[in-house]
């Protein structure tokens, strides 16, 4: 991975998004590519079994040990700890995504609007970041970003705006920006960036892990935290999209954290 310095937080928050190449070795992608295979049946070779999933592709898979291995990755947690101004940091117990060919789908794709996670007025600084488990042309379903917005955001949000609108923005007049990548690769945006997931209009699935980071709480909430690591079980977020394919807890073996997997887990804390 890339060295970074303050100059790189500078331009992510000036920018809304930041393309960091290299974060994940070949060897943990290809071991995280193999667990959504064998969670959804598919075979990377075999377009039969290309099977629409919705969703977007979200694959509901939480615990397992390829995705930690990511996870703890120490440049992994170095990159957020630029970002966020401190190494006290837990991570989120996001998913992973298998995304069809759109040729290969037996529906149409349906694009999701363009949206934020959260609510865009809050002043916070929230990171969400994903990464390419494979080379990922734009054309592939990259992640696709608003800029322009996020530059005037505050403009666009000093008129009233409907919840409606404060969820999923009228963003005809700005232009969508996909960004593609590396294997390995990592895409981090502001939660203010207004974004989606585009169409996979190449011959290959398409296949992403999302990794977030965010500054540890309190005891009590390192408590209740490191509860859902400890038994396996989604955040209760993924539970209420109601993804089909959710277990909860998921089945599998103990999972093998090291010291720094456990902090960021809350199993431990700084």
């Amino acid at each position: 991975m890339q060295a970074l310095t303050a100059a790189h937080r500078q331009q992510f928050l000036d920018q809304g998004y930041l393309y960091v190449a290299d974060v994940v070795p070949r060897a943990d992608c290809e071991r995280v590519i193999a667990a959504i295979c064998e969670f959804t049946g598919a075979d990377a070779d075999d377009e039969r079994t290309w099977s629409d999933y919705p969703g977007h592709g979200i694959v509901p898979l939480h615990h397992h040990q390829a995705l930690w291995d990511v996870r703890q990755l120490p440049q992994m947690h170095e990159l957020f700890a630029l970002l966020l101004g401190t190494e006290k940091l837990w991570v989120t117990l996001d998913r992973v995504s298998f995304k069809a060919p759109a040729h290969a789908r037996t529906t149409p794709f349906r694009m999701d609007a363009v949206h934020w996670d959260g609510d865009p007025r809050g002043s916070e600084l929230g990171i969400q970041g994903l990464v390419y488990l494979t080379d990922n042309p734009p054309e592939q379903g990259a992640f696709g970003m608003v800029p322009a917005l996020y530059q005037q955001l505050d403009t666009w949000l000093a008129t009233e705006r409907s919840a409606t609108q404060l969820r999923r923005p009228d963003v005809s007049a700005y232009p969508l920006v996909p960004l593609g990548g590396a294997q390995g690769s990592m895409v981090l945006w502001h939660r203010r960036m207004p974004h989606t997931s585009l169409a996979n209009n190449t011959t290959r699935p398409r296949y992403v892990q999302y990794v977030a980071m965010s500054p540890a709480g309190d005891d009590a909430a390192r408590t209740q935290f490191a509860a859902f690591t400890r038994e396996r079980r989604p955040p209760a977020w993924a539970v209420r999209q109601h993804v089909p394919g959710q277990l909860d807890p998921e089945p599998g073996p103990s999972l093998n954290l090291s010291g720094l997997g456990r902090k960021l887990s809350g199993l431990e804390p700084w």
